[in-house]
């Protein structure tokens, strides 16, 4: 059997990170920072180095390049560096030739048309790919969860979707997006450690603040409470080392930087939080399907990543929904990668139909992922 048809080709370029490799894995080869670096000056470049450099290459080398982010707000802002990109994982990354493979590309929910119309372009034209199936990460996360049908809290880098799915089907009418995700969480850590009078190396403090993050913030499903216990006790201070060798105590800082989630109020943002956008994105959707969508709640992306982040969502989206409905929440252990997997696990199905071919889009143009990709 040919290989393009038994192996297709996944990719997810996200805002913070580039996610690749192919079907029947069961996760991405390719995990790079979705970051492109280019010589601050023409000095810099000698006989042994590039003009471009990506990912963790390009972050290892920073104090000579100049870096750039292709994806913001989960939008494409420089479509050159996207193609240099795609080049990279398919030449460098996954040593395969495009022309002889199918390829599933993630897009964010609510994606504009003109995007979605741009890879479409870019992959036949570009790189003449065999076939295109262009799929919604909130439909691939829950599909990975072995739904069809539930809601999909996805959280980034920049940004929260909260994706209602019915039947394979994501509900645009019904989705709702909160800009606050794994950026905006690290700054206000980084804003609560310096009002402290936490002193931080100017050149690390981004990065310091990540680790922080990953290692030892989390979620409390009662804020309240847990705030009463941190300034009463010190049961849930915690040391940190910073590179220099000194040690900094965290405290409320490790679950009040996580909480914007739940109360954008926190940074300034007058906005509903995850648990009521989920409550009003449900209501939004028709009578019949609401049950079915509050008893299955999946969380992935990221900026889910927090300790008892599962609880909290159940416990305050059961707060908010009529009381003869069951809400149930869950948080798998791979959510950081799944709208990837479940997009290995499609596409490696062969009852799958819905590839755009090559013939489909010399006929009808790019404009044909919106009759086959929904």
């Amino acid at each position: 059997m040919d290989t393009e048809l038994t192996e297709r080709v996944i990719i997810d370029i996200g805002s913070h990170m580039i996610r690749a490799g192919l079907s029947g894995h069961d996760s991405p080869k390719v995990q790079e920072p979705t970051v492109v670096g280019r010589p601050k000056l023409a000095a810099a470049l000698s006989l042994d180095s590039k003009d471009l450099y990506i990912g963790r290459e390009a972050i290892e080398k920073q104090d000579i390049l100049q870096l750039s982010h292709p994806v913001k707000y989960s939008q494409v802002q420089n479509w050159d560096e996207i193609e240099k990109l795609y080049h990279h994982i398919f030449f460098n990354e996954l040593l395969v030739d495009p022309n002889q493979h199918k390829i599933m590309i993630m897009e964010p929910p609510l994606n504009k048309r003109a995007n979605r119309e741009k890879i479409t372009e870019i992959m036949f034209e570009t790189f003449g790919v065999h076939g295109l199936y262009v799929a919604n990460s909130a439909v691939m996360s829950l599909f990975a969860s072995g739904r069809t049908t539930g809601l999909v809290i996805e959280s980034g880098l920049n940004e929260t979707s909260i994706v209602p799915v019915f039947e394979g089907y994501a509900l645009p009418c019904s989705t709702l997006k909160l800009g606050i995700g794994g950026e905006e969480i690290t700054d206000f850590l980084l804003t609560n450690l310096k009002e402290r009078g936490n002193e931080l190396p100017n050149s690390k403090q981004s990065e310091i603040a990540q680790d922080i993050k990953e290692k030892l913030c989390y979620l409390s499903p009662d804020y309240q409470q847990e705030l009463n216990i941190a300034l009463t006790t010190s049961s849930i201070a915690k040391e940190y080392e910073l590179p220099d060798g000194r040690s900094i105590t965290l405290t409320v800082e490790r679950f009040r930087s996580p909480e914007i989630l739940f109360q954008p109020l926190l940074i300034g943002k007058d906005q509903p939080g995850i648990h009521e956008l989920s409550y009003n994105a449900i209501m939004k959707c028709d009578q019949d399907i609401r049950r079915e969508l509050f008893a299955n709640i999946i969380l992935s992306g990221g900026s889910t990543m927090f300790p008892r982040i599962k609880d909290k969502v159940q416990r305050d989206i059961k707060a908010l929904a009529p009381s003869n409905l069951d809400v149930f929440v869950k948080a798998p252990p791979e959510r950081k990668h799944l709208a990837w997997i479940g997009g290995a696990i499609l596409s490696s199905i062969d009852k799958f139909r819905m590839w755009i071919s090559r013939s489909e889009f010399d006929e009808f143009g790019s404009a044909v992922v919106h009759r086959k990709c929904f």
